[in-house]
């Protein structure tokens, strides 16, 4: 089942020449599963009911044209497919003629939110939100696994962790991490300029660490920026951009 939905683009959802950024573009992606989750019985409106949460493990995205202010644009969500403990959602934006502007794909994980733990997923909860599996927006592609180590460190950044970041599960919200790669990214370096981008979540960023370290390098697979536990160097998460 597919759910559509216009939006509207506005000025706190642009930088560089009046482009939507990609935290903007992952918060409309972000939105779109939660209008999905609202549709079938499994919104946050009634949290207090089934006590479910979605939490993001990845995501990849593909952009042929950034959507600019003003502009109203259609996105279209469908949860593609799901085994054991993990499901995965494409997305598409397309403009008002119908052209392709973005696509994307991301893997969740369900918690019970009363105990935090990863449920298993079961038809029960998967069937009301009738996959498509034939229909992939990468099809044939994987999630990339982050390596032990990144490529060498050009620049480097501590970023404290503020309550502005902290979201309804009591951690960093997922799309608070690209603030961090905006700001470790060389002053040269037009973040608008990227048109791909994977992102994997390794370890939640909780209000208590203080602060993380941010790394950036350059590999052949294009811009890497690690987020980083400053006492010992666990990874948090990793974004590749190009």
């Amino acid at each position: 089942m597919q759910l559509r939905h216009e939006f509207t683009v506005w000025m706190e959802d642009v930088r560089t020449g009046l482009q939507m950024t990609d935290k903007a573009l992952l918060e409309l992606f972000g939105d779109m599963a939660m209008l999905h989750g609202m549709r079938i019985g499994q919104g946050i409106n009634t949290r207090h009911i089934h006590h479910l949460v979605w939490l993001t493990l990845n995501w990849k995205m593909k952009i042929t044209r950034r959507p600019r202010a003003g502009e109203t644009v259609t996105a279209v969500t469908w949860a593609r497919d799901y085994a054991r403990v993990q499901a995965s959602r494409d997305y598409m934006i397309f403009d008002s003629e119908g052209n392709e502007l973005v696509r994307a794909t991301s893997n969740w994980v369900m918690l019970d939110e009363r105990t935090m733990t990863i449920l298993r997923l079961t038809p029960e909860y998967m069937d009301p939100y009738e996959q498509e599996a034939d229909h992939a927006v990468f099809p044939g592609e994987g999630f990339r696994r982050p390596p032990k180590e990144g490529p060498e460190v050009l620049r480097q950044i501590d970023y404290p962790i503020l309550k502005a970041m902290i979201d309804e599960n009591g951690h960093v919200h997922n799309t608070c991490y690209l603030d961090m790669v905006r700001e470790v990214l060389p002053e040269e370096t037009d973040p608008e300029s990227f048109t791909f981008l994977e992102a994997a979540y390794k370890k939640e960023v909780k209000p208590d660490l203080g602060r993380v370290t941010v790394t950036y390098g350059r590999s052949e697979e294009g811009c890497i920026v690690r987020v980083l536990d400053p006492e010992d160097g666990s990874l948090h998460a990793e974004f590749v951009l190009r």
